[in-house]
């Protein structure tokens, strides 16, 4: 999974760098610029990664850390097929995206109870 996440990050940054090479821009702008995303990445990776070291302490708080991250990724797979959920029926479409996360939190409560030797 890291492999193809680097590959597919990799890729994406020269998508990127080609966009920019149209731009007319000093070298050292066009350097700065390229080099932000993935100083933006690593340091909200280390951040994260100081968040879950602090919530793993509270299980609940780390649960539900683990399911809106889970549930995020799930939605940004997903859209489409809820947009489409969201024009097929009537009543509020906000309410059935807020089920997916909370059948998903539920979920990982479920997990965590059946197997309390984790934690």
């Amino acid at each position: 999974m890291a492999g193809a996440t680097s590959l597919e990050m990799g890729f994406l940054g020269l998508a990127y760098a080609a966009f920019l090479k149209e731009w007319k821009m000093t070298k050292a702008v066009h350097l700065l610029t390229l080099a932000i995303p993935p100083i933006m990445m690593a340091v909200a990776g280390y951040t994260g990664s100081v968040i879950g070291e602090m919530l793993i302490k509270n299980v609940l708080l780390f649960l539900g850390m683990l399911s809106f991250a889970s549930v995020s990724l799930v939605y940004l797979v997903t859209q489409e097929l809820l947009i489409e959920a969201h024009e097929s029926t009537e009543g509020p479409g906000d309410l059935q995206t807020a089920w997916l996360f909370v059948g998903l939190l539920v979920a990982f409560m479920m997990s965590t109870a059946t197997d309390a030797e984790q934690w």
